[in-house]
């Protein structure tokens, strides 16, 4: 839940109150590559500590909760 909503959500405060001179499309692109699910390397990462299952579990739920996270990005921010 960190990764899809509070790290989009701080992007989005970081586009809006900081002056950083971004136009509304590359300050759109910021928040919908913030709202991303993480990368694949954790499993493998986590592989030799025994955790590989875990990781791969957490990778699918964080991609499968991407789905509606996004879509709804995408209908706010367009």
């Amino acid at each position: 839940a960190g990764k899809l909503l509070l790290h989009p959500a701080i992007a989005a405060l970081v586009v809006l109150l900081l002056p950083l001179g971004l136009g509304p499309d590359l300050g759109t692109a910021l928040i919908l590559t913030c709202a991303m699910p993480m990368v694949a390397i954790y499993a493998i990462l986590a592989q030799p500590f025994g955790h590989d299952g875990m990781a791969s579990i957490a990778l699918l739920l964080a991609t499968t909760a991407s789905f509606v996270t996004i879509t709804a990005l995408l209908a706010i921010l367009l």
